[in-house]
């Protein structure tokens, strides 16, 4: 049948991406595309707009097991009677060592290997986990499904230094040794190159900042605009961004689903911008004189959680329910409540502290013991043994942790529940990648569930345009049959 997308959502209109055929119903959708290239092109496009989503029908089924995100807390903190919480969600990552990439995913609680092939050079994975590029010297291969399909292919005057993809990952930038590219993923074409400088995608996805020459080009139109001078840093994720202007008068602005915050500032020296969920955040260095002060930002639709510091924090983790912060041999965690975050507990640190936090649950190494701890609301859950952590990362859906050292080699998996899943001791441990997939709500999901896919694709195998095709195809060849038999009777 070729390549099936499913689209939910308002005011659906299939037919601008020509496809081979479609089903139609109410508020859902399921089209039919002779190439990957084309139906890739339709879900992208689809997915700008705020009233309608879409996806590969294959993709779906795994999107549907995706959690929220299910914890429960737990009655008894003693972690050597910790209860057992079964998960039996579905999550890939990607681990490259030793000149191999091996795709494993943790299913039912089970580690378990999807394959593993030779590869050179380094990976990436795109923000909504479609795409993997591997960058080798001045070639890069992009690949989509379960990063074992070719998708498309480029190469470069020299070799190839970074890659940044835009939001929904319909472009990205290629930097090289003296140049970059912008490129089309979808058409595999390259848009634009310019001298190597500093780049951003806007929220406007079909923007590009160029800030050594205070231009914007326009990926619609491929044309230049001029830009703010005083614009200084432009931030987006999904649908939410910042903005920082640093002139005369300095301003952050923040947007998301249709709110947009302006906060006038004064003295800023230098400020960093992060998203998580649905807040963003600053953490901004003010110099006033011979001092610096320093303070984290928190913008949540139209309310804005500001929390300052004595001395500039060693490290920091923010979520949408609670901020860590490590301070002068310090651990300190914050809650939020109606208007503020609030500290509620400080916890006294001799070492150097690795944070990581999803939710309420945050889990930091202490190189002076080496130990993991888990922590649910600042109350210790449990401890293991870790040597030379390097990294703490979390999955996307916030169910499970990856601790890694990459000098030993040691990689260990947790739940969100602090249970050990899986401990293992690779040679020559090169890099751990969590693949990200797209988020549905509660409710997003509910839209879907409600339609059974299987019988969508029934009705499409039997549609009125497939019909219609099918007429037209017996009429031609009636008349062809026709057109022949003539010209027998003529002959004879």
């Amino acid at each position: 049948m070729g390549y099936e997308i499913f689209i939910f959502g308002e005011e659906i209109d299939v037919t601008k991406y020509k496809p081979e055929d479609f089903v139609l119903r109410e508020n859902k959708c399921i089209a039919s595309f002779n190439t990957k290239e084309k139906a890739s092109f339709a879900i992208d496009d689809i997915n700008k707009s705020h009233s309608c989503k879409a996806f590969f029908t294959t993709e779906i089924r795994n999107l549907l097991n995706k959690p929220l995100l299910e914890y429960e807390n737990l009655p008894n903190l003693d972690y050597f009677n910790l209860i057992e919480n079964n998960f039996y969600k579905e999550e890939q990552f990607i681990i490259l060592n030793d000149s191999a990439l091996s795709l494993l995913k943790i299913k039912n609680e089970d580690v378990l290997t999807d394959y593993r092939n030779k590869i050179n050079g380094n990976i990436k994975i795109s923000s909504t986990g479609i795409f993997m590029i591997n960058r080798f010297k001045n070639a890069l291969k992009c690949y989509v499904q379960d990063f074992t399909q070719p998708f498309n292919d480029f190469y470069f005057d020299s070799d190839i230094s970074d890659v940044l993809f835009s939001n929904s990952d319909t472009f990205m930038a290629v930097y090289t040794q003296h140049y970059v590219y912008i490129i089309d993923i979808y058409k595999g074409i390259i848009l634009i190159s310019r001298e190597l400088e500093e780049i951003a995608f806007g929220a406007e996805e079909y923007l590009v900042y160029f800030f050594n020459s205070k231009k914007a080009y326009c990926l619609r139109s491929n044309q230049f605009l001029d830009f703010p001078k005083d614009l200084n840093v432009v931030k987006c994720n999904d649908n939410q961004s910042f903005n920082f202007f640093k002139g005369k008068s300095q301003k952050i602005i923040y947007q998301t689903n249709g709110h947009k915050t302006v906060k006038t500032q004064a003295n800023i020296e230098n400020i960093y911008f992060g998203f998580v969920n649905s807040l963003g955040y600053a953490f901004i260095t003010k110099k006033i004189k011979d001092s610096r002060l320093y303070s984290l930002e928190i913008y949540c639709d139209d309310k804005i959680f500001a929390i300052t510091f004595d001395n500039k924090p060693k490290s920091y983790v923010v979520s949408d329910k609670m901020i860590v912060v490590f301070s002068s041999n310090n651990l300190v965690f914050y809650r939020r409540l109606d208007k503020v975050f609030s500290k509620f507990k400080e916890i006294e640190k001799n070492g150097d502290i690795l944070l990581s936090l999803f939710g309420n649950v945050s889990c930091i190494f202490d190189d002076f013991t080496e130990n993991l701890e888990f922590y649910d609301k600042g109350e210790l859950r449990c401890v293991y043994l870790h040597r030379k952590c390097t990294k703490l990362q979390w999955s996307t859906s916030g169910l499970y942790l990856a601790a890694i050292s990459n000098e030993s080699g040691v990689l260990q998996l947790f739940n969100n529940n602090g249970k050990l899943l899986f401990k293992k001791v690779y040679n020559v441990f090169d890099k751990f990648i969590w693949r990200p997939f797209i988020k549905l709500n509660s409710t997003e999901k509910e839209m879907i569930k409600e339609y059974d896919l299987n019988k969508y694709i029934d009705d499409l195998s039997t549609s009125k345009v497939e019909e219609y095709n099918l007429d037209v195809l017996i009429a031609n060849w009636k008349t062809f049959l026709i057109g022949k038999q003539k010209l027998l009777q003529n002959k004879n």
